[in-house]
């Protein structure tokens, strides 16, 4: 739809018009904001997670400590809050400095990825206008063969076709800028979803349950959707996409383990349990006119590499 203004004027009010144009094109024709979101997935183990749960202080000069917790639930930054709540959040008083507290998230980030205790999955980013949403996807599609057996009058028939699923990462922000240019608010709808083996659809054989005639991959998704207020070129960390993951394992004395109802003398299944959590790391970057537009090259380091 072709949208414009029409103003009628007498020639005597030229002036009049003038400033009226000049409204017009200081308002209406302003070049909107521009907003560039910087993100980066992290999945991390429950050492990470507890490590990513101490308190840190950094002292800014003019400003109040900066307060980084896990497990924060609301905007206080109390010690006493709960590590297990499923929301953290990087939490600051107004006019810290945003530099100092990237700095000591990226060091600490770096770090658990160095040690294995976390991994980066995703480093995406994207450029957008100010109240526009922007979407980043990073997914592929997995094709899966399904077995189907059917019998009739002692015929026995196998047939396979596929099933598709689509892990990946799902990210959609709609950014607003704050009448003095200094904050940034974001709606924020983070999806993860993964293939996970547990939670395979299987259909057995009636007469024989032992035999898997049809099988169908199972996934696990993980949302957030929520909103929040951060100063420009501060870093937000969203949490609580945890997932847990049960390993059997079963050990036993070679040959002596295997002898049918005395084997289970000569060993032992032991299940182990692993809780995982992924992490969206979230900076916004207020472009304020074209001279810094060059924010929108991500500049890649060796940081994060494995």
């Amino acid at each position: 739809m072709h949208e414009s203004l029409i103003a009628f004027y007498h020639p005597s009010g030229r002036k009049r018009f003038n400033h009226i144009k000049k409204t017009i094109q200081d308002t209406l024709d302003a070049a909107p904001v521009q907003v560039y979101i910087e993100s980066m997935v992290l999945e991390v183990n429950e050492s990470g997670m507890q490590e990513l749960g101490v308190l840190y202080k950094a002292n800014v000069p003019g400003a109040v400590n900066q307060t980084f917790q896990a497990g924060a639930t609301s905007t206080s930054t109390t010690a006493n809050q709960s590590s297990a709540s499923p929301f953290l959040n990087l939490l600051f008083e107004k006019g810290a400095g945003a530099t100092s507290v990237s700095q000591l998230l990226s060091a600490q980030i770096k770090a658990l990825v160095a040690k294995g205790a976390a991994e980066v999955l995703s480093r995406p980013s994207v450029l957008t206008l100010d109240n526009r949403p922007a979407v980043i996807e990073v997914s592929e599609e997995k094709q899966f063969p399904m077995r189907k057996t059917s019998g009739t009058q002692g015929y026995v028939t196998t047939s396979f076709e596929f099933a598709a699923v689509v892990p990946g990462i799902l990210l959609q922000i709609r950014p607003r800028v704050s009448t003095a240019k200094n904050e940034v608010a974001m709606e924020i709808d983070v999806q993860v979803k993964a293939l996970r083996e547990a939670n395979d659809g299987k259909a057995v054989n009636e007469d024989d349950p032992t035999k898997i005639i049809a099988t169908k991959p199972g996934s696990s998704t993980r949302r957030v959707h929520t909103f929040a207020m951060v100063p420009n070129k501060t870093p937000m960390i969203i949490g609580g996409l945890v997932q847990k993951d049960l390993t059997e394992t079963n050990n036993k004395v070679p040959g002596l383990g295997d002898i049918p109802f005395l084997g289970r003398l000569f060993g032992a299944d032991k299940i182990t349990s692993e809780k995982k959590e992924v992490i969206v790391v979230i900076t916004p970057h207020i472009i304020r006119n074209n001279s810094n537009i060059g924010i929108q090259t991500p500049k890649d380091t060796a940081m994060f590499d494995d």
